[in-house]
């Protein structure tokens, strides 16, 4: 399970990233957070996307957690 949370100024880029996620089949959670389950692969990809065309002061995080970990 992961979590991608972002804050993005530039509106165009913001649409990329939501649209990569929604693509790769994560659910939005809230307007700047989506959540599901990657592989490996997928999440590296997502990631180097994200590096390659935020800018500067905008912040991406794609958190990895273990499905047990979240049960209480």
């Amino acid at each position: 399970m992961i979590y991608v949370i972002y804050d993005i100024s530039d509106d165009k880029i913001r649409k990329r990233v939501s649209d990569k996620c929604l693509n790769y089949g994560l659910l939005r959670i809230q307007k700047s957070v989506f959540a599901g389950s990657l592989n490996k692969n997928r999440i590296d990809e997502l990631r180097v996307f994200c590096e390659n065309i935020i800018e500067e002061n905008d912040k991406v995080y794609i958190i990895r957690f273990a499905r047990n970990a979240l049960e209480s």
